[in-house]
């Protein structure tokens, strides 16, 4: 994450680079006496990622931004970026929460900067969790969906049982699908691992525009 920032990537590369690195591990068995694999793979996964989403992408060498040891070789992380591309079977575009906050938005009938600030909360709330194995075990969608539910209670706290049940039906979910991830969220920011509260009220009417919405034979209407 401290080379996302420094290169101030977009999240979805940051989103594609733990894709990529969370299935390579599972197809491919690392060997214990090389635990240094472990970060080579990792830095193989990020320059693939911006190689995928970003229009400038840094030298391999200039992916090692941090102190770390060792320091690999731009052919040696080129190397494992072929081993990623063929254990991926090159399959470089995966479904990602963000891929469903878009249509979410416009389902909330967010535009202009309001849609901007909600997707701008939501994206940093999932770079907040990312590195946390047991999102694995989550769809896209209902991390997607749980994490736009968590914005929304950021904006306007203690959200009744009927205003969450109206949103799950524009999100198209049941609160069963998303319980356990949403608490998973919570708790990350509990810990003081989301984004900073003290922005809370910059767009106080965030939360205004969604009550006006309301769901009409599964469609949102205002």
């Amino acid at each position: 994450m401290g080379v996302h920032a420094h290169y101030a990537f977009s999240a979805l590369t940051a989103l594609l680079a733990v894709n990529y690195w969370d299935r390579f591990m599972c197809d491919f068995r690392l060997q214990e006496e090389k635990p240094w694999m472990t970060q080579l793979s990792a830095v193989a996964c990020l320059s693939l990622a911006a190689k995928v989403e970003e229009t400038q992408v840094p030298l391999l060498i200039d992916f090692q931004v941090e102190d770390s040891c060792p320091v690999f070789e731009a052919k040696n992380i080129q190397r494992m970026e072929i081993l990623v591309l063929s254990s991926l079977n090159w399959k470089m575009n995966p479904v990602t929460p963000l891929s469903f906050l878009d249509y979410m938005t416009r389902r909330l009938g967010l535009t202009g900067h309001l849609c901007w600030e909600f997707l701008r909360r939501c994206e940093h709330v999932l770079l907040s969790v990312i590195s946390d194995c047991r999102f694995t075990c989550f769809l896209p969608s209902v991390i997607a969906a749980s994490t736009m539910l968590h914005v929304i209670n950021g904006l306007k706290p203690r959200l009744g049982v009927e205003d969450q049940t109206q949103l799950l039906g524009i999100l198209g979910m049941g609160m069963d699908k998303i319980d356990a991830c949403s608490k998973l969220i919570n708790d990350h920011a509990s810990r003081g691992q989301n984004y900073p509260h003290n922005k809370r009220n910059a767009l106080p009417t965030l939360w205004e525009s969604l009550p006006a919405i309301a769901v009409v034979g599964g469609q949102a209407s205002k």
